[in-house]
C-alpha cells in the first residue's frame, strides 16, 4: 500500500512538472508570435505578418488608452504618499526630539530631501529611509561584502576600522557604543533596539495628545524595521456607501549612506555600447561620477530582513549565516537607489522620451492590481524588481524599442522570463538574483496570469483594456460569445 501511494505521488508529481514545463515553452512561443505580429522588428527579424500593421495600430491605440489613466493611478498615489509623509515625519520629528538616542544618531529628516528619505514600492507601500548620522572620520567602519567573506549577494558587514590605533578605536566605540555589538560590528540588532523604542515613545506622546495626522495609526514591530499601518479614509462616489476604509504600509527603515563602492559591484549604462545610444549611456555614468565627486551617496546599508537565495544553499555562505542568528543580526541589504535614479532618468530621456519607460511600468503595476489572482503572490514584481527588469530591456533591446507598444512587449516577455526561470541578475550586483524571494508557487500563479494576458491578447488587442480594468470582463466576454 505505502509503495502504491509513493508511486501514485511520484507519478502526479512528474504530471504537474511536465504541464508546468509545457505552459512556459507555450508561453515564450505566445510571446514571440505576439511580438511578431505586433511589431516592425520582431525579435527574430521577420517582417510584420499580414495584418500585422493594423493589429499595431489597435494595441497602439488601446495601450493609449490606458496611458491616458496613469494620470488617475498617479493622484492615488500622491495622496497616498501625501498621507504617509504628513504620519512618517511626523512621529520621526518627535522621536528625533524626545529621545536621547534619536537625537544622537540619527539625522534630522526635516534636513533630508524627499528624493533620499522616500521610495514608492507600490500604490500603497513606501519605504521610508531613516539615516544614521555621518561620522566624525569616514572610514571609521568598513563594509565587508562579497562570496568570498562567506557572505550572500546583497548583503554587507560594516565593522570598525581594524587599521586604527588603539585611542581611535576607544573613540569610535564611545561616539557609537549604543549602535555596535561586541566585535565591533556595527549591526541593525543594536540600533533596532532603541529605535523602536524612540517610535513607540513618539506615538505613545502624539497619541496622549490627541493629534489628527496620527489618528488610526498603527505600529508593528517588523524586526529590524518598524512598519507604520496607517488607515486612509477614502470617500466614495456614491454618498450611500460609507467611507471605504484603505491601509498604506510604510516601512521606517534605519539606513547607513556608503562611500566609494562595495565589492563585486558592475557599473555599467543602460543602453548599449553602441551609436547612438552609447553618448547618453556615458552622459548617465559622467553624471553618477559628478555626485560622487560632490559628495553625494550613490548607494546605501539598509537594515532590512534576510532573504537567502535558494541557489546558495549548499554554500558555505548560506551555512553561515542561517545556522548563526548572531552572523545574521549583523548584516545589512546593500541598496542602489541613486544609481537606479539616475538610470530611470537616462531611459525617460532615450528617443526623447517616446517610449514611455515611465509609464509602461505603472500600466504593468495597474494590470498586477487589477489581477484576479492572489495579489500577494504578484506583490513580487514589485517597483524595484520592474525597474531592474526594464534595465535590462534597454540594455538588450534599445534599437528595437521606437514607442510605448514596442517598450509594453518587450518588458512583458523580460517578466515573463524572470518570472520563468525564477532568476534575472541585478543590474549592478551580477551575483544577486532579485527573484531569489519568489518560490515555485508564485511563480506558477503569476506565470500562469503572465500567460492568460499574452494568449488573450494574441488572440484580441483589446483584451488589455480587460486586464486594466479599463473594460468589464463578463461583457467582453459575452460580446466575444455573440461573435
Amino acid at each position: 500500500m505505502i509503495s502504491q501511494r509513493s508511486r501514485s505521488g511520484r507519478s502526479s508529481s512528474k504530471k504537474r512538472h511536465q504541464e508546468d514545463v509545457a505552459m512556459r515553452q507555450d508561453c515564450y512561443t505566445k510571446w514571440t508570435s505576439l511580438l511578431r505580429s505586433l511589431t516592425r522588428t520582431a525579435d527574430m527579424g521577420s517582417r510584420t505578418g499580414k495584418g500585422g500593421g493594423k493589429r499595431q495600430i489597435e494595441l497602439s491605440v488601446y495601450l493609449q488608452q490606458v496611458l491616458d489613466k496613469i494620470p488617475e493611478f498617479d493622484t492615488v498615489v500622491a495622496k497616498n504618499f501625501d498621507r504617509a509623509k504628513d504620519v512618517t515625519s511626523k512621529i520621526l520629528h518627535w522621536a528625533w526630539h524626545g529621545n536621547r538616542r534619536f537625537n544622537a544618531y540619527f539625522q534630522d529628516t526635516y534636513l533630508l530631501s524627499e528624493s533620499e528619505t522616500y521610495h514608492v514600492t507600490d500604490v500603497d507601500v513606501f519605504d521610508c529611509r531613516v539615516f544614521l548620522k555621518g561620522f566624525e572620520m569616514p572610514d571609521s567602519f568598513l563594509t565587508i561584502s562579497g562570496l568570498q567573506h562567506d557572505l550572500p549577494p546583497g548583503y554587507a558587514l560594516f565593522k570598525l576600522n581594524e587599521r586604527y590605533t588603539r585611542g581611535e578605536k576607544i573613540a569610535v566605540r564611545s561616539a557609537w557604543h549604543d549602535c555596535m555589538d561586541s566585535d565591533d560590528y556595527f549591526t541593525p540588532s543594536a540600533v533596532y533596539r532603541w529605535f523602536a523604542t524612540g517610535i513607540q515613545e513618539a506615538l505613545e506622546y502624539l497619541s496622549e495628545q490627541k493629534d489628527d495626522v496620527i489618528a488610526d495609526v498603527m505600529m508593528v514591530e517588523t524586526y529590524p524595521t518598524i512598519t507604520l499601518q496607517i488607515l486612509n479614509s477614502k470617500q466614495r462616489d456614491n454618498d450611500d456607501v460609507e467611507d471605504a476604509r484603505e491601509i498604506i504600509t510604510v516601512h521606517l527603515v534605519p539606513a547607513i549612506k556608503g562611500a566609494g563602492w562595495p565589492h563585486g559591484v558592475v557599473l555599467q549604462q543602460p543602453l548599449p555600447k553602441m551609436k547612438p545610444y552609447c553618448e547618453l549611456g556615458m552622459q548617465c555614468l559622467q553624471e553618477i561620477h559628478d555626485d560622487i565627486c560632490d559628495g553625494q551617496s550613490m548607494w546605501f546599508l539598509e537594515a532590512r530582513p534576510v532573504k537567502l537565495c535558494k541557489t546558495l544553499e549548499s554554500s558555505k555562505c548560506y551555512a553561515n549565516v542561517s545556522r548563526d542568528p548572531d552572523r545574521s543580526a549583523r548584516l545589512w541589504k546593500l541598496s542602489f537607489a541613486p544609481v537606479e535614479e539616475h538610470f530611470m532618468r537616462t531611459v525617460r530621456q532615450f528617443r526623447n522620451g517616446a517610449c514611455a519607460a515611465d509609464q509602461v511600468i505603472k500600466t504593468i503595476q495597474l494590470i498586477i492590481s487589477k489581477s484576479e489572482e492572489s495579489i500577494e503572490q504578484w506583490k513580487t514584481l514589485d517597483l524595484n524588481v520592474l525597474r531592474t527588469l526594464i534595465f535590462w530591456q534597454f540594455k538588450k533591446n534599445a534599437p528595437k524599442i521606437k514607442n510605448p507598444s514596442d517598450c509594453f512587449l518587450f518588458l512583458l516577455g523580460q517578466v515573463a522570463q524572470a518570472v520563468q526561470n525564477m532568476s534575472c541578475p541585478h543590474f549592478l550586483l551580477p551575483t544577486l538574483n532579485i527573484m531569489e524571494s519568489i518560490d515555485s508557487e508564485s511563480a506558477g500563479v503569476v506565470l500562469k496570469g503572465i500567460y492568460n494576458i499574452i494568449d488573450d491578447m494574441e488572440k484580441d488587442t483589446s483584451s488589455l483594456l480587460v486586464y486594466a480594468g479599463l473594460k468589464d470582463r463578463q461583457k467582453k466576454e459575452q460580446l466575444d460569445e455573440e461573435k
